[in-house]
């Protein structure tokens, strides 16, 4: 009994016999138990495991094959760590990273992006560094400089504006050149030129006003004043004697005086009247003590003055002088006309005549006549 020839040249098969049936040709198992192969038999060459294609055509995964589950695909990551951009992923081409849009459609803020934070939308600065404009925004246009109103409802001032300082409020000038107007600014009506008032409440004065010089007062009325002295006795005789005079000031003029002087040095006088009406007369006394030295001259003449002031400040003034003689002594006053010592001095004398006599006259003797000449 030959054994028969099984090999059916199947790799495929396991070739065996049975007595009872023959020949048997079994199918191998090719399983690999690898999810990612697909298992087949080749006649030719036995079991073939060809790797499964996971590819999904997807960008935006990454493909790979679990050998217990088989093809995964697992999304790609995009985050670019940049808050400026919105990251996405296309299939067709993979990680998009999309700037977002930061525009406030604000014309006051600029527009920009943060890599860390995302959008900024700082102020603009609109200042223009000009003191004469108002700086504003407004979302729709952006910057704004609207000029400043000045007007400060002066009519005495002329408004205008420095961009550095700002407004200028420069009073104007409401000089006319007329000194015969009294210049102001009324804020509500501006200069005012207002005649002047010359009057000056003297009735001895003409009014009037020059436009170059002012007010002119011209002096019509005749001022003065008349002093007088007298002494309360006609003559000294003694150091020691006081003499008392009075005296009399009075306005004989046309207008009032003012600011009246009486000034007497000898005695020390020195008299003021502020006002004396046309007509006033006021009277004074002063007194003198009679001095040794007074007693080597013959008189006394005593000087006073009185000056006085009107009104346009012309001055007036008098003077009075009093005077007073020095009392001439007797003939033979004050002497005592018997003494011993004259008669001794009337001996001497006539003790001396007659030896005079014998000297001169010899034997004719003393006519009683002295030779002129010797």
């Amino acid at each position: 009994h030959t054994a028969i020839a099984c090999d059916d040249s199947d790799a495929c098969t396991t070739d065996s016999c049975d007595p009872a049936t023959g020949c048997m040709h079994t199918a191998i198992a090719c399983d690999d138990s690898d999810a990612c192969t697909t298992d087949s038999c080749d006649p030719a060459t036995g079991c073939m495991h060809t790797a499964i294609a996971c590819d999904d055509s997807d960008a935006c995964t990454t493909d790979s094959c679990d050998p217990a589950t088989g093809c995964m695909h697992t999304a790609i990551a995009c985050d670019d760590s940049d808050a400026c951009t919105t990251d996405s992923c296309d299939p067709a081409t993979g990680c998009m990273h999309t700037a977002i849009a930061c525009d406030d459609s604000d014309a006051c803020t600029a527009d920009s992006c943060d890599p860390a934070t995302g959008c900024v939308n700082t102020p603009i600065a609109c200042d223009d560094s000009d003191a004469c404009t108002a700086d504003s925004c407004d979302p729709a246009t952006g910057c704004m400089h609207t000029a400043i109103a000045c007007d400060d409802s002066d009519a005495c001032t002329t408004d205008s504006c420095d961009p550095v300082t700002g407004c200028v409020y420069t009073p104007i000038a409401c000089d006319d050149d007329d000194a015969c107007t009294d210049d102001a600014c009324d804020p509500a009506t501006g200069c005012t030129h207002t005649p002047t008032d010359c009057d000056d409440g003297d009735s001895c004065t003409l009014d009037a006003c020059d436009s170059d010089t002012g007010c002119t007062h011209t002096w019509i009325c005749n001022p003065a004043i008349d002093v007088e002295k007298v002494a309360d006795v006609q003559e000294y005789d003694a150091a020691g004697d006081v003499i008392t005079y009075t005296v009399t000031v009075t306005n004989t003029g046309e207008t009032i005086l003012y600011d009246v002087v009486l000034s007497d040095p000898m005695t020390s006088m020195n008299e003021t009247i502020a006002v004396m009406p046309v007509g006033a007369v006021q009277t004074f006394t002063t007194a003198y003590v009679v001095t040794e030295a007074d007693l080597e001259v013959a008189q006394l003449a005593n000087v006073v003055t009185a000056s006085a002031r009107v009104p346009n400040n012309i001055v007036v003034d008098d003077a009075a002088t009093s005077i007073v003689p020095r009392k001439e002594p007797g003939c033979c006053e004050g002497f005592e006309l018997f003494t011993w010592a004259n008669l001794f001095l009337g001996l001497l004398t006539l003790l001396a005549l007659l030896i005079l006599s014998l000297f001169l006259g010899g034997e004719e003797g003393f006519d009683g006549k002295f030779p002129l000449g010797g």
